[in-house]
């Protein structure tokens, strides 16, 4: 027996699929900018060990959420850092970098994460480069096999840094008085749907729209 309401979902509908613009025509900017970030100790100097480690995993991720970008992974040997870092189109990465190295250092001598009779120190320059969506896997991997790449630096004690990942719904974002719709664990945006109903009123056509379009999420 057919059943008594049909709903047809036509891909067209939904063009980011196949990566093209959002159909609701209220700004949405999707967004995937990924960045790998290194830097060294100042000379070269084997300054990190496995509490100095736990301490910059820690703080790059607080300041990264404070300047609007999420640290995905962190690599660490004892003369250099490596992070990979996701960036919102509006996050400075120069003030972002500053407060990297710069806030690491003050707030380590501060609260004596060092090792006693070292001080934390920072060489001038870094070096960044953009990473596509493509070769984020790859990224990943490099930077956490830095102390495999490096043994004769890899700093003794520390566990390795806890990746973290994208979840769903953090593509998108709007500019500032769009709407939003919360839902599960991220950000949604409404859309049309062509829906076909057979033998139904009007309230049940809206149910199974619904219900539709929240298998798409």
């Amino acid at each position: 027996m057919p059943a008594p309401w049909r709903v047809v979902l036509r891909r067209s509908a939904f063009p980011w699929f196949a990566g093209g613009r959002c159909p609701c025509n209220r700004g949405c900017v999707r967004h995937r900018l990924y960045c790998h970030i290194v830097w060294r100790t100042r000379g070269n100097a084997k300054l990190l060990d496995a509490r100095l480690a736990r301490f910059l995993g820690r703080f790059f991720r607080a300041v990264a959420r404070q300047e609007r970008a999420r640290v995905l992974e962190v690599g660490l040997v004892a003369d250099h850092v490596h992070v990979l870092v996701r960036l919102h189109p509006e996050a400075r990465i120069s003030r972002l970098l500053q407060r990297f190295k710069g806030g690491s250092a003050f707030l380590a001598r501060k609260e004596h994460h060092a090792a006693a009779g070292l001080d934390l120190r920072w060489s001038k320059g870094y070096t960044i480069e953009s990473v596509s969506p493509r070769g984020l896997v790859g990224a990943r991997s490099y930077v956490r096999r830095q102390p495999e790449r490096h043994p004769d630096r890899a700093i003794v004690g520390w566990e390795g840094d806890v990746p973290e990942y994208d979840g769903t719904g953090f593509d998108e974002w709007r500019g500032e008085g769009r709407e939003r719709v919360g839902g599960g664990g991220g950000v949604r945006d409404r859309v049309r749907v062509r829906v076909r109903v057979r033998g139904q009123g009007r309230g049940s056509a809206a149910a199974a729209v619904s219900g539709a379009a929240g298998q798409l999420y």
